[in-house]
């Protein structure tokens, strides 16, 4: 905060004097010049007036005094105020300066996104191949040969099925740096750049395997009541190979024969990601009952027999 009485003591002092002096002399000349009319008894009156009026005078000269020395005051904080209110001004680096050039400073936005890595996903449409999925990303068929030869199980690339995911990562150049794709829940391939060759690999999940059970009464075919029962197709068709030689599932089916099924249900963090082998199954048609239990001998070789040890597979 500006101190008020160092900025009343900076006022030039030959200015007070000055105006001193001429307070004095209005006074001096109030005083001494009465008008010619006034007689004795109006003398005290005028007297009084005329001390009035030398007093106005003072006053006024005192408040122009006072006036000076504010406006003063006030003109040197608006210069102290400005000049410390102005904003700095902001340095110019020449071009080609070191400032310039240091690579401590960040990169700018276009400069960025050059520098990170372009990824890309791509959806498989039905009548989609692998050449049509390179050419979405903008690679050439020499790319996607050279992928296709860095492994005899890359070839698996090109079963695509509809809704097929593929995620591509290519550089500033649009060049691939790798791409990944899931055949499955449980399988992912994945091709990567090294050096001047692609690298395959094949990543394959273990699941969670659980025993489920399910059951379904026929009405119109075995698959409608397969279907609505949770089964998928593979199951639905394992089961009529299963009962295959005791059923004619053309021909001998009839409306509310029905099955149980006891399978395999592979889980990935507890979601259901397929089905595994059927571990029993029981099969009512047209009132008889045909019972299947999977059985693997020491050998590692599975087959299915009836309840009495029979094999199901007959001559």
């Amino acid at each position: 905060m500006t101190d008020t009485s160092r900025k009343t003591s900076n006022f030039p002092k030959k200015h007070l004097l000055a105006l001193g002096g001429v307070a004095a002399m209005l006074s001096l000349a109030l005083l001494f010049t009465p008008g010619a009319d006034v007689d004795v008894a109006t003398a005290p009156a005028v007297a009084g007036h005329e001390s009035q009026q030398e007093t106005a005078a003072v006053a006024q000269v005192d408040d122009a005094v006072e006036q000076s020395v504010t406006e003063k005051i006030a003109a040197e904080r608006n210069i102290a105020t400005s000049a410390t209110s102005e904003p700095a001004a902001t340095p110019v680096v020449a071009e080609g300066s070191s400032a310039g050039s240091d690579s401590s400073q960040p990169l700018t936005a276009e400069a960025e996104a050059q520098a990170q890595p372009n990824e890309q996903r791509v959806t498989v449409e039905p009548g989609d191949n692998l050449a049509s999925i390179f050419a979405r990303v903008s690679l050439s068929p020499s790319v996607l040969h050279r992928v296709l030869e860095s492994h005899p199980d890359a070839r698996a690339l090109s079963n695509l099925r509809p809704g097929q995911i593929f995620d591509f990562i290519l550089d500033k150049d649009g060049n691939l740096q790798s791409l990944s794709s899931s055949l499955s829940a449980l399988e992912t391939l994945q091709v990567s750049r090294n050096g001047e060759r692609f690298e395959f690999k094949r990543d394959l999940i273990k699941p969670e395997i659980r025993e489920a059970h399910t059951r379904g009464t026929i009405s119109s075919s075995l698959f409608n009541a397969a279907t609505a029962a949770g089964l998928s197709y593979a199951m639905t068709l394992d089961l009529a190979n299963v009962f295959g030689y005791d059923i004619d599932f053309a021909l001998d089916l009839r409306e509310g024969d029905s099955f149980d099924v006891l399978y395999e249900e592979k889980l990935v963090d507890g979601k259901r990601v397929g089905t595994g082998n059927i571990l029993a199954a029981r099969f009512i048609n047209n009132g008889k009952t045909h019972t299947a239990v999977r059985y693997t001998d020491k050998n590692g070789n599975s087959s299915y027999y009836t309840a009495e040890g029979n094999s199901m597979r007959k001559a």
